[in-house]
């Protein structure tokens, strides 16, 4: 027992103990990053050729996930006449509100791909923005539909893997375990000597630990997927560039494929400026957090992406997500 009370790291006074905890928490929080980007095994891969037909939905999923998807699908929909958004009167106890509802003149839904009827079929009756996200019904389908597109950027590499995830899961634990031994250790110690100014040493227990858990994250996409998607971006930066002010009756499929590709904030200035904007408004009606609203919205927060300003146009796909870390976009 007194030789765990007394050692030169429990005899240590506080000012070179709090030196050398500072030294040994940036080296941890060196090392676990580095093995952190280690586990990322794209990172030596070139991302794949931009293909001349894009999947609209595939590439909507790898931005941003499912609701990206769900997103681009009811979109896809209000072109083509299937699903509209209409406005309840204004009444002077309550503001007009817009909701997506089915289009009694829509054609005949046998034209449309199962996701599209699945989520066509979601809408019989007309429904707020803020509401779609909140079906557990409709969140299952959506995601037994996005399985396939899931599989198949996972076989590229483009999203990450749970080998990875657990890989830097693993590393974050081994690292916390060692700032908090040391530091739980002195702080023990400090308390079995009466000694109570260890506000300091607590504080940076707990602010390197978070900072650990925050540089752990696993973000969405891969080093290739991110790189992939900045390609098809780069690829699509002038068509990007002459959306705006085009006619909702020539460019449908191009505007589908923007919105999959930068976010459903890249029909701003088009016949479909709308479209973001109730969600944004959503947003603000919503009782869900600022964050999730911002995914929702192709906002995400990977530093490489979405935006600081509702429904822009994203840049890395989040996770975490964002999407969310970017990309995401979460129900």
């Amino acid at each position: 027992m007194d030789r765990l009370l007394h050692n030169p790291i429990a005899d240590m006074p506080g000012p070179e103990f709090l030196a050398l905890y500072a030294v040994v928490i940036v080296g941890t929080l060196v090392i676990c990053r580095m093995k952190s980007r280690q586990a990322d095994s794209s990172r030596t891969l070139s991302p794949p050729l931009v293909p001349a037909n894009l999947d609209p939905y595939e590439i909507a999923f790898l931005r941003g996930g499912e609701n990206e998807v769900l997103r681009l699908a009811i979109l896809s929909l209000i072109q083509r006449g299937y699903l509209r958004v209409a406005e309840t009167a204004k009444t002077w106890f309550r503001a007009a509100e817009q909701h997506i509802e089915p289009n009694p003149n829509h054609s005949d839904p046998r034209h449309l791909s199962e996701l599209e009827s699945e989520i066509f079929g979601w809408f019989s009756k007309p429904t707020k923005a803020q509401d779609i996200f909140q079906s557990d019904d409709l969140a299952t389908h959506l995601r037994v539909h996005c399985r396939p597109y899931e599989a198949r950027l996972r076989d590229e590499n483009l999203l990450t893997s749970e080998a990875m995830r657990s890989s830097v899961w693993s590393v974050g634990l081994l690292g916390t375990l060692v700032i908090a031994s040391l530091g739980g250790y002195k702080l023990l110690v400090a308390l079995s000597k009466d000694h109570t100014n260890v506000l300091f040493l607590i504080v940076m227990g707990v602010i390197s630990i978070i900072s650990l858990i925050w540089m752990c994250q696993s973000p969405r996409l891969t080093s290739r997927g991110r790189a992939y998607l900045e390609r098809i971006q780069l690829a699509l930066q002038r068509l990007k560039d002459r959306a705006t002010g085009v006619s909702s009756a020539s460019a449908d499929q191009s505007l589908l494929l923007l919105a999959a590709v930068f976010g459903i904030g890249v029909l701003a200035g088009t016949p479909y400026a709308y479209y973001p904007k109730m969600f944004q408004r959503a947003a603000a009606s919503s009782d869900g957090s600022a964050s999730t609203w911002m995914s929702s919205c192709g906002v995400s927060s990977c530093g490489a992406s979405s935006t600081g300003s509702s429904c822009s146009s994203s840049s890395c796909g989040g996770g975490g997500g964002c999407g969310g870390g970017c990309g995401g976009c979460g129900s």
